[in-house]
């Protein structure tokens, strides 16, 4: 089944007002991926090496064949993708494995297209840094690390340490390059890594950050990246701790429609959250890693609506929560995703005393079931998929009308099976309130396709399941 599909409505309007970048000035590309197909092998070390000694065909992105980054188009590029390829060598520079943008000035095209423009280098000399001009979509403004830095006070007068804050500005990509950022204060200070006020499609990635204070108990505001009333942000590809003293490693205040995806998220000091969602609803976070431990949340939503969480892994321990609700929390979705406990963990999923709404998790395991209520306007409802196949002795069929009755007798008619005799569906298990728990199972499951002798079969839908039908012709 589909990622749109099993989103709805509500996925579907989030990806489709996030934006995609187009820069004029350059194209994305895979660095080593030198034919193109997204696919790093054998086949690119030979075709930039034909391209070079055998008058080989052009090649479309020559950025790609530069797998070292060095600027040059030579053989010492296909030894370097071969050593990585099979004598487990240094991986080419980025972008790789995922499409990017060559964030070094060369004199190399990419499909008739030149370096980027509007590309300005930030060290440690520049922190902390106050971005303020607007790019454009078309050609945002690109601000690059290049060596590790760690936060400053702006002012004598400031109550805020940082290292870089974007405020009123638009279309900004702030890449780390895998350098980091490291935050931390005197106990009488806020301190932010990244602070990103009143702003508009702003990206954040390929950052390491981690804090280097020891003051745990001083009730001021501490987050490694903090975005503040921001629409359309992104925060991809970061490495982010928190061992020092409480806070947030992301916090998310206001705004709406950001995505947060494949980032590695530690929490190992009390009172304190992997990622905090405050008034901040529509937003998408997907194939993120995060761990919580003495008494953190991996994830905390508070009078956030409508957000999405896809493919997560929450891992808590030593009196953590895994995910904590607290205020409006309607229609908050998990798919696809794992809650692992170890060590003594709280809870896995832990509404406080004020939250009101639902949540609904699709396809997500959590072994423990350790659920607590400490409001009676909240439920849960939890869903499994089941995919249906229906054949003959001849093969697959399509067409077949397909249907589910749960225990309450409520009739749900799906699309007809398509041309490999499948249809994939989900269905509730159980809906789940502070003092009791209500299964929508056992299902019936009926098929029928006109020349052919209808079936049923009744299954508890306790997890993911599969059925298969084989349908006789009529007599």
């Amino acid at each position: 089944m589909s990622l749109v599909k099993k989103i709805g409505v509500l996925g579907i309007a989030l990806f489709g007002f996030l934006p995609v970048t187009k820069i004029k000035s350059a194209e994305k590309f895979i660095r080593g991926d030198v034919d193109g197909n997204r696919v790093i092998n054998i086949v690119d070390p030979i075709t930039a090496l034909n391209y070079l000694f055998r008058r080989g065909p052009e090649l479309s992105c020559l950025d790609a064949a530069d797998s070292n980054d060095d600027g040059r188009i030579n053989i010492n590029d296909g030894v370097y993708t071969l050593n990585y390829l099979f004598r487990r060598g240094p991986r080419p520079s980025e972008p790789f494995l995922n499409e990017g943008y060559d964030l070094t000035r060369d004199n190399l095209r990419c499909r008739g297209q030149a370096d980027l423009e509007n590309i300005i280098e930030i060290r440690q000399q520049d922190i902390p840094l106050v971005i303020r001009e607007s790019g454009t979509k078309e050609n945002p403004k690109i601000y690059v690390l290049r060596e590790d830095v760690s936060t400053r006070r702006i002012s004598i007068f400031s109550q805020i340490w940082n290292a870089i804050i974007i405020q009123d500005a638009n279309n900004i990509i702030l890449d780390g390059l895998g350098h980091r950022v490291i935050y931390g204060a005197p106990s009488d200070l806020d301190v932010y890594g990244i602070l990103v006020r009143n702003s508009r499609n702003i990206a954040i990635n390929n950052l390491v950050m981690y804090d280097n204070d020891n003051d745990n108990d001083n009730g001021r505001k501490k987050s490694a990246i903090f975005f503040d009333n921001v629409n359309f942000g992104s925060i991809g590809n970061n490495r982010i701790a928190m061992s020092r003293s409480s806070g947030s490693c992301i916090r998310l205040e206001g705004g709406e429609l950001s995505q947060i995806v494949n980032n590695m998220i530690s929490v190992l000091v009390p009172d304190s959250d992997g990622i905090l969602f405050y008034s901040s609803p529509n937003n998408l976070f997907s194939n993120n890693r995060i761990e919580a431990d003495y008494n953190s949340r991996c994830i905390s939503l508070i009078s956030s609506d409508r957000n999405i969480f896809v493919k997560n892994v929450i891992n808590s321990s030593s009196e953590a929560k895994g995910i904590y609700l607290e205020g409006s929390i309607f229609a908050t979705h998990f798919f696809d995703s794992s809650i692992n406990e170890f060590r003594f963990a709280n809870y896995d999923i832990f509404f406080g005393r004020g939250s009101n709404g639902w949540i609904t998790l699709t396809n997500v395991n959590y072994p423990n079931d350790k659920v607590f209520f400490e409001s009676n306007k909240v439920y849960l409802n939890r869903e499994w998929y089941l995919d249906v196949l229906v054949r003959d002795g001849e093969g697959a069929l399509e067409g077949v009308d397909v249907r589910s009755i749960n225990r309450n007798n409520v009739v749900t008619r799906y699309p007809y099976t398509d041309e490999t005799g499948r249809i994939g569906m989900t269905l509730l298990s159980y809906r789940q309130y502070s003092n009791e728990r209500f299964a929508a199972y056992p299902y019936r499951i009926s098929v029928s396709k006109k020349g052919y002798v209808a079936q049923s079969r009744v299954i508890e839908l306790n997890r993911n399941a599969e059925l298969e039908f084989v349908l006789e012709r009529r007599q």
